[in-house]
C-alpha cells in the first residue's frame, strides 16, 4: 500500500497512554496512514500489547530497540518510513479528530510548505486542559487564531520547538 503519511510514535514504558494516542490517528478520516512505533526496550507489557496491534492492523509497524531514546527512536522509524509525509506523535500524547486531515490539506494547498506545527495543549495525566502551547510558549503570545502561519526562519522555530 502506499501512505501518505507515516506517523512516528518513540515508546518506553507508554502502555497507559499507548492506546489513546493509537486510537486518535485511527480518527483521522484517513485509511493510507502507516503507524511506526519504536518499542525503546519497555518493560510494562508494551511489546505484547503492540504484537496483538500490529497483527490485527496491518499498518502498524513495530520496531524494538534497546535504548536508543526518542530521537534516536524517531530517526530510527524514519529510516523505516514509506508515506510522503512524516508525523510525529508521543506515546503519551494524543491528536484531536481531523487534525492530520486539516495538516495535510495545508500542504496539499501549499506545495512549497516543507514543514508545520499546529497548537497542542498542555494537559495533566487525567487528560485535563491546563493550556494551549500558543498561551505557554511566549513567541507565540500575538496568535489568536487556528489558522495563523508563523514565518520564521528554520533557526528560530527548532531553536523554540
Amino acid at each position: 500500500m502506499i501512505y501518505a503519511v507515516s506517523v512516528v510514535i518513540p515508546s518506553y514504558n507508554c502502555l497507559e497512554y499507548l492506546p489513546k494516542a493509537i486510537s486518535s490517528i485511527f480518527q483521522q478520516n484517513r485509511t493510507d496512514i502507516e503507524i511506526i512505533i519504536i518499542n525503546d526496550n519497555s518493560n510494562d507489557g508494551s511489546a505484547e500489547y503492540l504484537a496483538l496491534l500490529s497483527q490485527r492492523e496491518p499498518c502498524v509497524n513495530v520496531i524494538t530497540a534497546n535504548g536508543v531514546g526518542a530521537a534516536g527512536a524517531r530517526n530510527l522509524a524514519i529510516e523505516e518510513a514509506s508515506g510522503e509525509y512524516i508525523a510525529f506523535l508521543d506515546a503519551d500524547d494524543y491528536w484531536y479528530p481531523n487534525k492530520l486531515l486539516a495538516q495535510l490539506a495545508l500542504h496539499e494547498a501549499s506545495p512549497n510548505i516543507a514543514m508545520s506545527f499546529t497548537n497542542y495543549d498542555h494537559v495533566n495525566e487525567q487528560y485535563q486542559y491546563i493550556v494551549d502551547c500558543f498561551g505557554y510558549w511566549n513567541q507565540f503570545t500575538d496568535i489568536s487564531t487556528p489558522t495563523y502561519h508563523i514565518n520564521q526562519p528554520l533557526a528560530q522555530v527548532l531553536g523554540h520547538n
